[in-house]
């Protein structure tokens, strides 16, 4: 420990000399911030702010004495190998330590298998069982740490087929690109389901892309193509309609 004082909004520790979000004074007790977004959030509800902020401290002490989990713990059970993925485009964030505080508040959902957030492009990367969570209930995830969730409009889904063994990968890759809201398997063999806004992504370069990587994929006729673009589209790359 340093000794200096802690932010209470994102826990990261602050020059009292030179605080780059100011100070703000609680029933007597200045607090120092990282970040005038974090200054404004403790303003808006000092009690709510330091209430949470004592429960964490509390929690990472408990994790700091736990004794060390002996070797004889069962192994997890394994998770799903095409397991579903999502990319959140998330808002309020002030810092890095803001995405942390993300990351940690995803990484303790139920469902979840992996959480990655990216500061610099204001979004999370999130791996999940779709049995136990969905897109909802990780948008509250992220809202219940003090953040917001940029809603999806006009997203376009469309079902694609792939080689069994490489759906795992295409969902991976999709879940990469930008554009792309989520990729994931569904419970026919092969089929894969992927959400995407079309004012960011054009199918033929999604397309483009996985064949780009080696992946042959087709378009499943469950995607309904009467109101957009997306028959044309595919057809510029020369892309079987699957029947």
């Amino acid at each position: 420990m340093t000794g200096l004082p802690i932010d209470p909004i994102c826990h990261m520790e602050v020059d009292p000399a030179n605080p780059p979000g100011g100070t703000a004074e609680h029933e007597g007790v200045v607090y120092y911030f990282c970040n005038p977004r974090c200054n404004e959030k403790f303003c808006a509800d000092p009690e709510g702010v330091l209430a949470a902020f004592d429960e964490e401290q509390g929690r990472r002490k408990e994790q700091d004495e736990a004794p060390t989990p002996t070797p004889e713990t069962p192994p997890a059970e394994p998770t799903p190998s095409a397991a579903p993925s999502a990319v959140l485009e998330v808002t309020g964030m002030s810092c890095s330590a803001c995405a942390a505080n993300i990351e940690r508040a995803l990484g303790k959902a139920p469902g979840v298998i992996s959480a990655n957030v990216n500061f610099a492009v204001s979004k999370a990367y999130v791996s999940f069982d779709d049995r136990v969570t969905d897109l909802d209930a990780l948008s509250r995830e992220i809202e219940g740490a003090g953040y917001g969730v940029k809603k999806a409009g006009g997203l376009r889904t469309v079902a694609l087929e792939a080689d069994p063994a490489q759906v795992a990968a295409v969902c991976a890759l999709l879940s990469e690109m930008s554009g792309i809201s989520k990729a994931s398997p569904t419970g026919e063999a092969a089929i894969i389901e992927a959400s995407y806004e079309p004012k960011e992504l054009r199918l033929s370069t999604l397309i483009e892309a996985l064949d780009a990587e080696g992946f042959e994929v087709a378009l499943s006729k469950r995607t309904s193509l009467a109101s957009d673009s997306a028959a044309e589209e595919f057809r510029a790359v020369r892309v079987r309609l699957i029947a």
